[in-house]
This record gives structure tokens, sequence and C-alpha cells, in this order.
């Protein structure tokens, strides 16, 4: 199998929290839902979420599957800052022995992950 990813990706045990960004002009956002980032790279993290659905609006697509719903990654550092990466989920998975959902997340823009797992 090819491998799509461009950028190494660093494990990590981070925890984080995820707002779903709708609406046409990204005025709706649903309420902060924790995740654990299993991964991530410059470009992407592999997140670990109990939901798609947080506060009913879908990761990927509004109601009517019209537009591309963003989301915002919440990384809270240990120094108590909280690093907002913006960005798409382009995928999921519903592993069947697995208690909650994968989500694949492609960055707006490069990350520095080296300051978010700074210890």
């Amino acid at each position: 199998m090819e491998e799509r990813r461009r950028d190494e990706r660093k494990e990590a045990r981070l925890t984080a929290y995820l707002v779903v960004v709708t609406g046409k002009d990204g005025s709706l956002r649903s309420p902060r839902e924790k995740v654990k980032i299993r991964d991530i790279s410059t470009m992407g993290a592999s997140v670990v979420a109990r939901t798609v659905r947080p506060g009913g609006y879908h990761v990927m697509y509004n109601d009517l599957m019209l537009y591309k719903n963003r989301v915002e990654l919440q990384v809270e550092k240990e120094s108590g800052e909280t690093v907002v990466i913006p960005g798409r989920v382009v995928w999921y998975d519903k592993p069947d022995d697995f208690p909650g959902y994968i989500l694949g997340i492609e960055f707006s823009e490069r990350v520095d992950v080296s300051t978010l797992l700074e210890e």
C-alpha cells in the first residue's frame, strides 16, 4: 500500500479539545469535545474521539452535506498555553472493538510539532 503521508508522524499522547466550525460563514461552533491525540506531524494528526457529532455538528459535513465543516484542535500545553490548530477531518473510522472513533485531521497550515511535545 502506498504511503500518503508527506511528513513523519510522531507518537503523541496529548489531550486536546475538538471544536467543529460549521455554517456557510463558519458562524456556528460545537461545544468543545475532549479528544486524545494518537500521533501528529507538521501537517496533520490522528485523534481518538467519543463521537463524530459533537454538539450535533458532524465533523466533516453540515447536515445537508453542502458544505465541508472545519475543525479546531485546541491543545493545552503543560505551561497552560492553549494552541489552536485549524484544519479539517479528511477521514474517520469506527473500529469494531474500539470505544469511539479515530479521526484523521489535516491541518490548514504547518505546525511546529516540537513545541507541542515539549515537556
